[in-house]
C-alpha cells in the first residue's frame, strides 16, 4: 500500500482520469468548491466541522496544501478528476480522496472513496467511470477487499453505484454516519496460506480464515466463513479423501458457511449462539461479490444440529486432532490441537485482539481459568481465525495478564477507547509484556 503514496499513481478511465494534485490545482478546485450546488454531496463526515464550501482562494489554496500534506504524511490520497471527452478535454471536475481505514467497527480495513464533484459534472456516467477505475485499481493499492462510498439522496450516484454492484449498507461509519455504499472484491480464487506441511488456512476475502487439515485417509475443515462463495466446490480440488466439516464456535462470520454443507459438527455449549445466526442476515448479504453467488447461496437452509464437545479426537491418519474447551469469547468456544503438529486452531478465542463484551462471553474469572488451563496443552504456535500469520503460545500469557489487569484495577479503561460495537458499549485495553502485545475489548460497565 505504501506504493500508492511514494509513486502518487495516476489512473485513466472512459470520460475521466485522476491527476496528481498539485498547488497549481487551486484555481481550477476553487469553481468545484465555490459551488454551493455540490455542497451537499461533499463528504463531510468526520471531518471537524468542514463542509468543504470555500468561497475565497485563499480558503481553497489551505484546503490543497493540507491535502499535499495528507499525501505526504500517508493519511489519505487524493486526485484531481480531469475530463477525458472531446466536449472538453482537460476541464476539471472535482476530486477524489481515498485511504486504508483501519478501525475496529464494520467498516475496518475497507478503502474509503470520496467522490467531490461539481453539481454540472453529478452525473452517472462519470460516477460510474470514477467507480469503475476504483474497482481497478485500489483494492489493490489501498491493500483492501472491499471500497465503501457515499450515496447521499442523489439519483444519480444511487444510479452509477446499482449499476457498478455496490449495496447500500445500514451500518453508520464511527456509529455516526450513514448513507454508505459497499463493493466487495470480485475473487473468482480463494487465497491459501500454508501453515505447515497439511494445514492451509484459506480465506474468501471477507476478512476471516477457516483452516484445512489434511490427513492420509481424513480431512478436517475448521470453520465455513460467511457462505457466500462455493467453499465446498474449492475444498473438493484440495483434498481426495473424505473430510469433516467443524465450527470453533457460531458467530456470523465462522458458521454461516454451514449452510452449504450437508453435515457440520457445531459447538453444543454454542446452540444459543448458532439459533440466532440468522440475525446477521443483513450483513451477510453486504458481503457477496456478485449477483450470481447471491442467487446461489443466499438462502439455503442450514443443516440439522449436529453437536460437538471438547475431548473428541479425530484420527485422520497421520495426522490426530483433539477437541480442547477454549471458552471465552463464546460460552462454546472450542478449538483444535493438531498434536504432531504442536499447533492450536484457537478460532478466535486466542489471538492478539479478543472480544469479551458479548452476553455469549464467559465472566472475566471464568475466561482467565480457561487459558490458565490452556497453557497446559501441548503447543507451541497458535492460528486463529482473523489473523495470516502464527502467534506463539507464549501469547495466552499475555492474555492472561490483560484480563487479570482488568479484574485487579490495575488496568484501567479509557474514555477515548470508548466505542459502539453492535448494541454494546465496549472499550478496549491494550497490555504488552514480555511475551507480547494483547488487546481485548471490553464490555467497561459489565466487566465482571
Amino acid at each position: 500500500m505504501s506504493y500508492v503514496y511514494t509513486d502518487y499513481p495516476e489512473y485513466e478511465g472512459s470520460l475521466v482520469a485522476l491527476k496528481r494534485l498539485t498547488i497549481e490545482s487551486t484555481d481550477s478546485l476553487l469553481e468545484i468548491y465555490s459551488d454551493k450546488k455540490a455542497v451537499p454531496y461533499f463528504n463531510d463526515d468526520n471531518c471537524n466541522g468542514d463542509t468543504f464550501y470555500y468561497q475565497t482562494q485563499s480558503r481553497m489554496e489551505q484546503a490543497v496544501k493540507f491535502w499535499i500534506d495528507a499525501h505526504k504524511n500517508k493519511w489519505f490520497m487524493r486526485w484531481v478528476i480531469v475530463s477525458c471527452e472531446k466536449s472538453q478535454p482537460g476541464k476539471v471536475l472535482g476530486t477524489v480522496e481515498a485511504l486504508h481505514r483501519d478501525s475496529r467497527d464494520y467498516f475496518g480495513h475497507c478503502c474509503l472513496l470520496r467522490i467531490d464533484l461539481g453539481s454540472s459534472f453529478e452525473r452517472r456516467d462519470i460516477i460510474a467511470d470514477i467507480l469503475n477505475i476504483a474497482e481497478t485499481h485500489f483494492y489493490a493499492d489501498f491493500d483492501t477487499d472491499f471500497i465503501v462510498t457515499k450515496g447521499f439522496d442523489s439519483e444519480e450516484r444511487f444510479a452509477a453505484l446499482k449499476a457498478c454492484g455496490y449495496m447500500k449498507s445500514d451500518r453508520l461509519l464511527m456509529n455516526k454516519y450513514g448513507g454508505y455504499w459497499v463493493k466487495r472484491a470480485v475473487k473468482n480464487k480463494f487465497t491459501v496460506l500454508p501453515m505447515a506441511d497439511n494445514i492451509l488456512h484459506i480465506t474468501d476475502g471477507t476478512g476471516v480464515f477457516c483452516t484445512l487439515v489434511r490427513g492420509k485417509n481424513h480431512a478436517l475443515l475448521v470453520d465455513t466463513l460467511w457462505g457466500v462463495s462455493d467453499l465446498p466446490g474449492f475444498i473438493s480440488k484440495l483434498v481426495s479423501t473424505p473430510y469433516t466439516v467443524v465450527n470453533t464456535h457460531c458467530h456470523p462470520d465462522h458458521a454461516f458457511g454451514n449452510r452449504l454443507f450437508e453435515h457440520v459438527l457445531i459447538p453444543v455449549k454454542d446452540r444459543d449462539v448458532y439459533d440466532a445466526v440468522c440475525i446477521y442476515d443483513s450483513d451477510r448479504a453486504e458481503k457477496f461479490a456478485d449477483n450470481e453467488d447471491r442467487r446461489k447461496y443466499e438462502n439455503m437452509p442450514f443443516p440439522p444440529f449436529e453437536g460437538l464437545e471438547a475431548g473428541r479426537v479425530f484420527d485422520l491418519g497421520g495426522l490426530t486432532v483433539e477437541t480442547v474447551p477454549l471458552y471465552g469469547h463464546t460460552h462454546g468456544s472450542l478449538g483444535f490441537l493438531v498434536r504432531e503438529e504442536r499447533i492450536l486452531l484457537g478460532g478466535d478465542a486466542v489471538s492478539s485482539n479478543i472480544w469479551l463484551f458479548m452476553k455469549e462471553s464467559l465472566p472475566l474469572p471464568d475466561a482467565a481459568a480457561v487459558y490458565e488451563n490452556a497453557l497446559s496443552l501441548p503447543f507451541d504456535r497458535i492460528i486463529s481465525s482473523h489473523a495470516k500469520i502464527m502467534w506463539s503460545k507464549s501469547l495466552i500469557k499475555t492474555i492472561i495478564g490483560n484480563i487479570k489487569g482488568v479484574m485487579d484495577g490495575t488496568l484501567s479503561f479509557e474514555a477515548k477507547n470508548d466505542e459502539k460495537i453492535l448494541e454494546y458499549n465496549t472499550n478496549s485495553v491494550l497490555y504488552s509484556d514480555e511475551n507480547g502485545d494483547s488487546c481485548i475489548v471490553y464490555d467497561r460497565n459489565m466487566h465482571r
